[in-house]
């Protein structure tokens, strides 16, 4: 397993990746579950999680980290996000949505490097922000997206949950 976390390979994913990708969001969102987080859950009904899957790839780029054939992360880029307008409407940022990691995989430091990646691509892109949004409940990320140089932006309601937006100069 070390030698995988030496050659990541991150690439944009193609529509034929969708069931493997989908697979991967499954483990997770199982993953979650067995910790207490209620986050994902839609992933472990088929028809649903489908959906969003193919969903992500009309509304942004889809990128997927390999290493040695073996799908390890996924990640969604977007350039816009409708979420944030009340809260920021610009051209100034990329926003993260759907990152994950393999569970087995957990704080290998995939996580900081699918970070890292996106940053230098926004960067490459002019971009002067990237942009996330998570659940207020979910403390453990929270903390994880802030000890990233995260910083708080305000918070949403939605579907009866209160939705945490960071933010990240560049």
């Amino acid at each position: 397993m070390e030698d995988e976390m030496n050659d990541l390979i991150f690439q944009k994913a193609e529509l034929s990746d969708t069931k493997d990708i989908l697979a991967l969001l499954k483990r997770i969102a199982i993953w979650l579950k067995g910790k207490g987080v209620d986050q994902w859950l839609q992933f472990l009904d088929e028809t649903k999680g489908m959906a969003i899957v193919e969903r992500r790839f009309r509304e942004g780029e889809v990128y997927k980290i390999v290493s040695s054939g073996n799908l390890l992360g996924v990640f969604v880029i977007q350039s816009d996000d409708p979420f944030w307008h009340s809260k920021r409407k610009d051209d100034l940022a990329s926003w993260i949505h759907t990152m994950g990691v393999d569970p087995s995989l957990v704080g290998k430091g995939i996580g900081n490097k699918i970070l890292s990646y996106i940053e230098k691509n926004a960067i490459s892109a002019g971009k002067k922000f990237v942009r996330l949004d998570c659940y207020d409940d979910n403390k453990r990320l929270c903390i994880y997206y802030e000890s990233n140089g995260f910083k708080y932006a305000g918070s949403k309601s939605w579907e009866g949950r209160t939705i945490r937006l960071y933010e990240k100069e560049l």
